[in-house]
């Protein structure tokens, strides 16, 4: 099954270059970093980010793991809470956090209809100074990138119609992979 994560990898692979190199030409103005937990909440995720996520919980001590599916079980039914990978302000499976997750805090161009502009959290640039155009991630060239990746996946991993287009986190922590 891991063969069927190499797009899915090295799509992460370039989006944490992108992250690396943009945090250091934005230095102080970026302030997000590991153990920020500002914008961690519970969320939809493509069926490939969901079952990569879910098979790396096979790897944790088992104590983690029951925790993380209690957590999970509480907020089954409440896509607006707070992940259930957030503990004590850190994510319990950071190296294999979701693309949202990797994104959180990069400057971003959002189209809309009016045209576009470029949104960041409002923890980062607060000393007035705008983000260079080299380190704006452009969100819909993103997601359509992580879309084509999460199609390759689910056509080799399921039959048509055996998976929903996304999934609640809470869902994927707690899905059977049999």
């Amino acid at each position: 099954m891991d063969t069927m994560f190499d797009n899915y990898k090295i799509f992460l692979d370039k989006i944490d270059r992108f992250w690396a190199e943009s945090a250091a030409a934005l230095g102080e103005d970026l302030v997000c970093r590991k153990g920020c937990g500002s914008c961690c909440r519970h969320l939809n995720l493509f069926p490939v980010e969901a079952v990569h996520i879910r098979l790396a919980m096979e790897e944790l001590e088992p104590e983690i793991v029951a925790m993380i599916r209690q957590r999970a079980e509480n907020l089954y039914n409440d896509p607006d809470g707070e992940c259930p990978l957030l503990y004590e302000n850190t994510c319990l499976l950071y190296p294999v956090r979701p693309v949202i997750c990797r994104t959180h805090g990069l400057p971003v161009l959002v189209r809309d209809p009016d045209g576009h502009r470029v949104d960041v959290c409002p923890l980062n640039f607060t000393s007035g100074r705008r983000p260079e155009k080299d380190h704006i991630l452009d969100i819909e060239q993103l997601n359509t990138t992580l879309a084509a990746v999460n199609a390759l996946f689910t056509a080799s991993a399921f039959e048509p119609g055996d998976v929903p287009d996304r999934l609640l986190l809470a869902h994927a922590l707690l899905m059977d992979l049999d």
